[in-house]
């Protein structure tokens, strides 16, 4: 193996690259390059979770390399700095930080991230019988509870915040309902925590019937921690109010009158769009008060 990174990885378009993503053999001798600078094993890779950057699975690590996108320094400064706050709190289940670098010193250096591999599989291919599922649920809801009591930052990721609603151009609400979704109030601020931001069914691992890591912290933010739900509920709880109920037990969150409210308006302020299911069914509700109440009314058993 060599230190010595090959040229420059260039693409004709968007489209050139989002092929290459999840293709080891473009990416292998990048990442011969960060396993030699870093004295690490060569092996055969695998495509990680495809995503915006290539990430891949080399042995007992993972690499993911940042570039292409415009968001590259952002998301990489973000997800380096959380993993390193993460370090000094291991009772938070994230992938140890083992090394970082830079492959160029080009104005695009295609910077790097080296981090353990997380023990297990993804929730959607654990498959858990539903026991085992409410188990782990309150094992997230402890989690990212200890993840929402850090201090807020004050740099790095405190400097990202929730985007306005695009449900016009994403198109995934009935027209009556997105025609509401600037009117909708946003509840008063609650105190502004570190969130995960972007807890989906391929970011969220189990081993062993039990949670074994929180993967992909590049969309960390400092926002209210209602902003964490939309994401969870709808994509690895696929709307399953009773893991819900699960997660906010193992959390300890104190759920009052205007939870599903604070929940929604969350959700439709996210960066990501968080409603194109077609069994949220979301045309057979006339107001966005009664898409809250369907989704996250907890309290209707």
């Amino acid at each position: 193996m060599t230190d010595r990174p090959p040229p420059p990885p260039r693409f004709a378009s968007r489209r050139e690259y989002v092929d290459r993503l999840g293709d080891p053999a473009y990416w292998m001798p990048y990442l011969r390059t960060v396993l030699a600078r870093h004295g690490l094993p060569d092996a055969d890779a695998s495509a990680g979770v495809i995503g915006t950057y290539p990430t891949f699975l080399v042995g007992a690590v993972v690499v993911k390399l940042f570039g292409h996108f415009p968001s590259w320094r952002d998301d990489h400064d973000v997800e380096q700095a959380v993993l390193r706050l993460l370090d000094h709190n291991r009772d938070i289940p994230a992938p140890r930080l083992l090394a970082h670098g830079r492959l160029y010193d080009d104005p695009e250096p295609w910077p790097y991230l080296v981090v353990e591999r997380v023990p297990g599989c993804d929730w959607q291919e654990a498959a858990l019988a539903p026991p085992q599922r409410h188990h782990v649920a309150e094992q997230l809801g402890a989690a990212v509870r200890r993840l929402h009591d850090l201090p807020a930052p004050t740099d790095g990721p405190a400097a990202r915040d929730c985007l306005a609603a695009r449900h016009r151009t994403w198109g995934s609400l009935p027209a009556h309902l997105a025609d509401q979704v600037e009117a909708y109030p946003v509840p008063p601020s609650y105190p502004r925590r570190l969130v995960h931001a972007d807890l989906t069914p391929e970011h969220v691992f189990v081993d062993g019937g039990r949670l074994s890591g929180i993967i992909d912290w590049g969309d960390a933010m400092t926002t209210d921690p209602h902003y964490e739900l939309g994401p969870l509920h709808l994509g690895v709880f696929d709307g399953d109010r009773s893991l819900l109920r699960a997660f906010l037990a193992g959390y300890g969150w104190a759920v009052d009158d205007g939870f599903a409210h604070r929940a929604l308006s969350a959700a439709l302020r996210h960066q990501f769009d968080l409603f194109t299911s077609p069994r949220l069914r979301l045309d057979r509700f006339a107001t966005l008060d009664e898409v809250a109440a369907a989704l996250f009314g907890v309290d209707d058993r």
